[in-house]
């Protein structure tokens, strides 16, 4: 066995180990055009020479006439056009199968996820537009919406990885506590109605 034929089949073993290892090579139908041999009929042009003036044809070229030295005879020179069957390469096209990355997959050997929008915050493709968002504080399909763990109460928005920003009046990681509250000196205040005894220097909002 050759060095070429060696190698070839060595190509078609591991293509065929990596596509049988590998889910994400798809079969593809396809038009190819390849050269064929082919027998076609074909005029062909002939020279006759010598020939008898009186078996001329009607799409016989005359090339001339030559009276012969030997029987003192007029002949004719002919170009005669006939129909010959010859072996031609021609092109055509066939159907044929092809393996080829499936839909959402690149690479040599197929094994690279695309995501076609990315994955951004650290996210990792891991199928077709699909992102792994774990560990970055982020999820969402492209790992762009951040994750505040405990909230963000009061009106608050999740802005970055457990980090809240707070509407006016409030503060702390999930916006729970009452910023810059005004104290009162009175030991009573009233709720619905009804006198209460407060401690002095409650905050209005803590008081219920």
């Amino acid at each position: 066995m050759g060095p070429f034929v060696s190698l070839f089949l060595l190509s078609v073993l591991f293509s065929a180990e990596v596509t049988a290892q590998n889910s994400n090579f798809c079969e593809k139908e396809v038009l190819v055009e390849k050269e064929v041999e082919q027998e076609v009929e074909l005029p062909v042009w002939k020279e006759l020479r010598y020939q008898d003036c009186a078996t001329q044809r009607p799409n016989d070229v005359l090339l001339g006439k030559e009276t012969s030295t030997v029987d003192g005879k007029v002949y004719c020179h002919f170009n005669r056009s006939t129909i010959e069957t010859v072996v031609q390469l021609v092109t055509v096209t066939e159907p044929d199968t092809i393996t080829v990355c499936c839909d959402g997959y690149t690479g040599d050997t197929c094994e690279i996820a695309i995501c076609s929008q990315g994955c951004g915050n650290g996210g990792s493709c891991v199928g077709p537009n699909t992102c792994d968002c774990t560990g970055t504080g982020y999820t969402g399909d492209t790992c762009d919406t951040p994750v505040c763990s405990s909230g963000c109460l009061n009106g608050g928005s999740c802005e970055k990885p457990n980090v809240c920003t707070c509407p006016a009046g409030w503060s702390g990681n999930s916006c729970q506590t009452v910023a810059n509250a005004p104290l009162f000196s009175i030991d009573f205040i009233q709720t619905t109605r009804t006198w209460k005894v407060a401690p002095l220097g409650t905050k209005l909002w803590e008081f219920s």
